[in-house]
């Protein structure tokens, strides 16, 4: 935001008895520029009269700030307060003497609240949500590594047995993913992970829990679910579908597996008539789940689902808020991901939010009738918590590719994904370059295709002296198996009699499908990224500002010409007109994409996490007001603020405070 002028201050600074004054965060760190900004006037209450004064409210690179004025925040003078938001408590609070609209910040360590109040309900949402944002991004990167995330068992473990009747339900989100493709399981993960791994506890003290409801305190428990299972059981039934030897999704991966990318599309299609022909039937089977599951938010990684899910939320729990996903760039007429808005409340329009990643997706909710409020727009694709830790040990160590393997040491990310690799170990890597020569990972995602071969032949023939090859394979268990079988015959062969090209092939490290932090373990201080331009593979690059190269043609899936667009108008990456013919000076061109993806910047993963926590917040209840307080406890006055009296972003009049001797 910009800070006009505004009127003067007075030369006498108020006497700040509340605290003291905090050194002010250093806000230079690139790590943490990622995190969003916001700015604008909050009623703030002191520590020790619990006086409310208008205040001129920053959050800037995962720090909060705020001054007496904006005139002061205008000249850049040292703000009253700068609180570090990295670990720090958010959460919205009850009414607070006058002000029903609160917010309290605890930071890491502290035990007294910093109370905010807002005018409104859905300016607290959307301050709510920058500061949850800020919090994870400012925590992930001052980490320095990774989060130690629980394995399987020890979520199991970890899990309660059952729960007490009698004592508050535990918060729950319901996560539907698919299993089409890799991407929609990929960002279902990404989420879970990030919840998991970015919770601080409740700080430690006598007062009762910031939110208002002690059970808004325990650790959110996520439900991962196939949801083609449960559409399956609603067309076929329980029993049939459970004997059946494949389905939809099988289908579609084995199309992908093989390269046959216009089959897949077309399983899609096949896939949805059956889903609109069988409508109603779903709604009912929907509803029933719901109702028995009872979760306090719905989050859809399968936007073909929406009009389904909508009905059977407004039917069975209609304060329960669906946020959908969409891991695609955009909504193309191959796949509608974005459907009319229906504000209905039988349709349950008003409960839907669209998480829109990129200003195409943005602008098509918009044509469909969302209103702001009902569009998360994130600057890109969902990508896992751990490439942002990744970046930032390369960003910290100042090496390309150090710190992803002690990034990934000890993750435990359970995403489904199982090594295919028997016994490849990757050589060391040492700022970008494997024993002298520089990294190119090929990678398709979830299923690297037959020509996979062919593609790494080329590149190893005209950049075979100056590259390490690395083939992801996904669960191509077969491609993996043959191409090991050349490293092997490379490795073992006498040197005299070794073809150039087999001699290539002696450094190359051959993977099938791995989990996410072996992926960024590969990516992190590559030279290039090659394969189809899928939108994970390409964001995931783009976090750790790798340059993708793909290639544009025929067989090019309708939703994914979008992200040959995207890297071309943002200069992220490489178009060639075949992967089997990329340029002699690849490498070169590549080194010209880095300036432009050091500007890059995407923090959807944090956004998203942050709107999951905020909604199972509004539907635990902690929305609803305190009984009403007496006049003037406190409060600076005795009276509410009015909305009117507040600036924005388009250049409204401050608030108009009475000057005291508190904050």
């Amino acid at each position: 935001a910009t800070f006009p002028s505004g009127s003067a201050a007075g030369k006498r600074r108020p006497m700040d008895t509340d605290t003291m004054m905090d050194p002010d965060p250093d806000d230079g760190d690139e790590r943490t520029h990622d995190a969003p900004r916001r700015a604008g006037w909050l009623w703030k209450r002191s520590d020790h009269l619990h006086r409310f004064n208008g205040r001129w409210v920053e959050t800037k690179g995962g720090v909060l700030r705020y001054w007496a004025s904006r005139s002061a925040a205008a000249r850049a003078r040292r703000p009253r307060r700068s609180v570090s938001l990295a670990g720090a408590y958010v959460a919205p609070a009850s009414r607070v003497g006058s002000h029903p609209y609160c917010l309290h910040v605890v930071p890491a360590g502290a035990k007294v609240p910093l109370i905010l109040a807002c005018a409104t309900d859905a300016e607290r949402g959307e301050w709510l949500e920058v500061l949850l944002v800020g919090a994870m991004i400012a925590a992930s990167a001052l980490s320095g590594s990774a989060p130690k995330l629980p394995s399987p068992g020890a979520r199991e473990a970890a899990a309660p047995a059952a729960e007490d009747p009698a004592g508050p339900r535990a918060p729950r989100a319901l996560f539907l993913y698919g299993r089409g493709g890799g991407g929609h399981l990929a960002s279902a993960v990404a989420v879970r992970d990030c919840l998991e791994s970015h919770t601080p506890p409740r700080p430690a003290g006598d007062g009762p829990s910031a939110s208002g409801d002690a059970s808004l305190d325990a650790r959110l428990a996520v439900d991962m679910v196939d949801v083609g299972k449960l559409v399956e059981a609603g067309i076929l039934g329980p029993v049939l579908s459970s004997i059946a030897p494949f389905s939809g999704d099988d289908v579609y991966n084995f199309f992908m597996k093989q390269g046959q990318y216009g089959l897949a599309a077309a399983a899609t299609d096949v896939g949805m008539s059956s889903i609109d022909r069988n409508a109603e039937a779903l709604v009912k089977f929907f509803s029933a789940y719901l109702e028995k599951e009872r979760p306090d938010v719905v989050v859809s990684y399968v936007p073909s689902l929406n009009v389904l899910l909508r009905r059977s939320l407004a039917l069975t729990l209609p304060r329960v808020e669906l946020l959908t996903v969409i891991t695609d760039m955009e909504s193309s007429p191959a796949h509608r991901w974005i459907d009319p808005y229906d504000p209905t409340p039988t349709q349950g329009g008003r409960q839907h939010t669209i998480v829109a990643g990129g200003a195409r997706l943005h602008a098509q909710a918009w044509e469909a009738g969302y209103p702001p409020d009902k569009v998360l727009a994130t600057e890109g694709m969902v990508v896992h918590p751990k490439f942002y830790a990744v970046r930032n040990c390369q960003h910290s160590s100042g090496a390309g590719g150090g710190g992803a393997g002690a990034a990934a040491e000890g993750s435990g990310a359970d995403d489904g994904r199982e090594s295919g690799s028997q016994g490849s170990t990757t050589p060391s890597v040492n700022g970008g370059l494997v024993n002298g020569l520089r990294k190119v990972v090929i990678f398709f995602g979830g299923f690297a295709p037959p020509r996979t071969s062919a593609i790494a032949d080329a590149l190893l023939h005209v950049h075979g002296a100056r590259v390490q090859l690395i083939v992801l394979c996904g669960r191509n268990e077969e491609l993996r198996k043959k191409l090991q079988d050349k490293v092997d015959k490379a490795r073992s062969a006498p040197g005299a009699h070794q073809a150039w090209r087999e001699r290539k092939w002696s450094h190359a490290v051959i993977e099938g499908f791995v989990p996410a932090a072996r992926v960024v373990e590969h990516l992190a201080g590559a030279a290039c990224v090659v394969g189809k331009p899928g939108p994970g593979a390409a964001s995931e690059a783009a976090v750790l500002r790798v340059p993708f190269v793909t290639e544009v043609g025929r067989d090019t899936m309708p939703q994914e010409r979008c992200v040959v667009d995207w890297l071309v108008q943002g200069g992220y990456g490489i178009v060639a007109p075949s992967l089997e013919r990329c340029p002699a000076d690849l490498l070169e061109q590549a080194d010209e994409c880095r300036q432009a993806l050091r500007g890059y910047s995407n923090h959807a993963v944090f956004q998203v996490a942050a709107r999951v926590r905020a909604c199972v917040l509004a539907a635990r209840g902690a929305e609803a007001p305190a009984a009403a307080a007496t006049p003037g406890a406190g409060s600076g006055n005795g009276k509410a603020p009015r909305a009117g009296a507040r600036a924005n972003f388009s250049g409204g009049q401050p608030l108009r405070v009475r000057r005291s001797s508190t904050t």
